[in-house]
């Protein structure tokens, strides 16, 4: 992905969130007035319960806003693999949020359902005021989650849910409220305990998924198994191994060894693992990052002497060339470092060996008396 994507892809999001947040502060300002004020009149406690809820979500907004333009910033030099885990922390406080006002309310129903003699009867007011609620949140709750999918963004998504929260927890209201006013009091606070499990399941749901990115858990077998299908789709790669994903902020980042064959170059090999990288950034959605590591098929280089490095074997091959023939001059080394030993390619220039003298040469460099007793070298081009 482009830094060019990458950036319209952070602004895309801060303005989803402005967006969201400007509608969500303004339904949820009318609604925690709405229905607290008409909770106290009444006594209903359901109703005082939801509507500091919807005080929670006018709260959490301003947060997740706030954390995604925090989110949205370039990477920089505290933070050079970006700032995507402040959104990510951001959902597992909405999460945390959610879960004590939920235990809030449910503490509050279960006092009321001690002291039944204190419940009130309530009336149509009340009741209209959690239908009222119910239709405010759910169309709060349909524009939210389709902005946060059409940007996928977990945090606007988690906020969305916590206003389809306040929605079901109205409707709990809403049937809680009918059955006290047909003379059931004590169904108030039996509808503030279904909601309190109903936010208490959201809040985990929610909590699990940003935790499971705040620990780099793995992402989903399907997404591994599509990034499995992109890396092999390359005609260059014969296989792949330490194939790992992890989700940032609704980006996919992704780490892959991808094998390929012992005797190409370097160039090649670049060009192979920048073929991967762009099918897994064609083929899979929301990937932000890809690193490709080139692994020749069958390498194993700690199984070779470590003080082996080119440095040292140029000039030990040069001194035996010159030892054979004088006029003969090394143009290059493509060297290969394979499980059982050094293989070299020999690039030779301004000399003409017939074949008798080549083959004679190649045995000389084989069994040189070097500490390259593993090295097979084959001269692949004469000029």
């Amino acid at each position: 992905m482009s830094n060019e994507v990458k950036k319209q892809t952070q602004q895309a999001k801060m303005q989803a969130g402005k967006i969201t947040t400007i509608a969500s502060i303004a339904v949820n300002i009318l609604l925690t007035a709405v229905k607290t004020v008409i909770g106290f009149l009444t006594g209903s406690t359901v109703l005082i319960a939801d509507g500091i809820h919807s005080l929670s979500d006018l709260i959490s907004d301003v947060f997740t806003y706030a954390l995604i333009r925090i989110a949205g910033q370039e990477p920089d030099e505290d933070h050079p693999y970006g700032h995507g885990k402040f959104e990510t922390f951001g959902t597992m406080f909405l999460a945390i949020f959610l879960a004590g006002v939920s235990v809030a309310i449910g503490l509050e129903a279960v006092e009321d359902l001690k002291n039944p003699e204190q419940q009130n009867q309530l009336g149509l007011f009340a009741l209209s005021a959690a239908a009222i609620s119910i239709l405010a949140n759910e169309l709060l709750y349909q524009f939210c989650a389709f902005k946060g999918r059409q940007v996928n963004s977990p945090i606007i998504l988690a906020n969305a849910w916590h206003h389809r929260t306040d929605s079901i927890s109205s409707l709990a209201a809403l049937v809680g409220i009918g059955a006290n006013m047909l003379g059931f009091l004590m169904a108030d606070a039996i509808a503030a305990l279904v909601v309190t499990a109903f936010l208490l399941k959201v809040s985990y749901k929610i909590g699990r998924s940003a935790f499971d990115e705040l620990v780099d858990a793995s992402v989903d077998e399907e997404i591994l198994e599509q990034i499995s299908q992109a890396v092999l789709s390359n005609s260059g790669v014969i296989g792949y191994h330490q194939l790992r994903a992890r989700s940032i902020g609704g980006q996919i980042f992704v780490d892959v060894h991808a094998d390929v064959p012992t005797n190409i170059s370097v160039s090649e090999g670049h060009a192979i693992a920048h073929s991967v990288e762009e099918s897994i950034f064609e083929n899979i959605d929301h990937v932000a990052d890809v690193t490709v590591h080139i692994d020749p098929k069958g390498a194993k280089q700690s199984a070779l002497p470590q003080e082996l490095v080119r440095k040292d074997l140029e000039p030990l091959v040069i001194n035996i060339l010159k030892d054979y023939k004088k006029d003969l001059e090394l143009d290059h080394i493509l060297l290969h470092v394979l499980e059982d030993g050094f293989y070299a390619d020999l690039r030779l220039k301004k000399v003409k060996l017939d074949e008798q003298e080549a083959k004679e040469l190649k045995q000389a460099l084989e069994s040189a008396e070097t500490p390259l007793k593993k090295v097979s070298i084959s001269v692949l081009h004469i000029s």
